[in-house]
């Protein structure tokens, strides 16, 4: 067996000739030869899709002097996670084509106490207690461990970057669960001649951040708009089977980070 020096020079020296096939017929006969190995898990934890945020001014990827500091990025800013270009403005915004809704309740130790993400359920654990705060909202804890709970609501859909469709999942809580909901509401949207309801991807809508503030503090979130109707029939297959790779558990969400859990909204 050649050494890898030996291989490499070999395959660096082979020689072109005027009759070589279409390189696409050759990938395509090559990917149809099932017993071999692709090189790409099917493993939903090999799958996961990445959060969208909003950076706020306690966000390290906003703060320039900080080790996670992104080029570009200021409170407002839209983070796409493992994107080749993370950073979008607030101001301008993003396309996004809702495809998926779901929420979970997440466990994690407050910050105070050490901090540590424990697990996410879609139910509450029955050992949960739940706390009236001052402003009258209510907290989730377990006594038994010390840890907290937050409710999450999740939209799943692709972001449209050009002419790349990319998918990730957007959390919200807090005082994002207003801005959620109503976006739910926009989402059951009629056809325009009346013969019946449209599905969530069937529309794309505009995200930008606004600033809000009240007694506790200010932070940005979305300000959603509806764009209208997908244009393209590729959009339409794209989010019906990243919708059915979530509904089957194929695609599954990214653990979130644990600095943004206790970021106001």
């Amino acid at each position: 067996m050649a050494n890898t020096t030996t291989a490499q020079a070999e395959y660096e020296n082979e020689p072109e000739t005027d009759n070589e096939p279409d390189i696409m017929e050759l990938l395509r006969a090559d990917a149809a030869r099932s017993e071999r190995d692709s090189g790409v898990s099917d493993a939903p934890e090999d799958n996961l899709v990445p959060f969208i945020y909003i950076l706020q001014s306690n966000s390290p990827q906003a703060q320039k002097k900080h080790e996670a500091y992104l080029e570009g990025a200021e409170p407002g800013s839209i983070w796409l996670r493992n994107a080749s270009i993370p950073i979008i403005s607030g101001d301008e915004g993003l396309i996004f084509q809702p495809c998926h809704f779901f929420k979970n309740y997440v466990e994690f130790v407050p910050r105070d106490s050490g901090g540590g993400f424990q697990g996410a359920y879609t139910e509450l654990p029955d050992d949960t207690v739940v706390e009236t705060m001052d402003n009258n909202q209510k907290k989730w804890i377990r006594p038994t461990n010390g840890t907290e709970l937050i409710e999450y609501r999740y939209h799943a859909g692709l972001v449209h970057l050009d002419n790349q469709r990319l998918p990730y999942i957007i959390p919200f809580k807090s005082t994002g669960h207003t801005v959620s909901k109503n976006w739910m509401s926009a989402l059951r949207k009629p056809f325009p001649d009346g013969s019946g309801r449209s599905r969530s991807y069937h529309s794309k809508y505009l995200l930008t951040t606004v600033h809000r503030t009240n007694k506790k503090g200010q932070w940005f979130q979305f300000k959603i708009e509806d764009r209208g109707w997908i244009d393209r029939p590729a959009d339409l297959a794209m989010a019906y089977n990243f919708q059915q790779l979530l509904l089957s558990g194929q695609r599954q969400a990214d653990m979130p980070l644990l600095e943004h859990h206790d970021e106001e909204e």
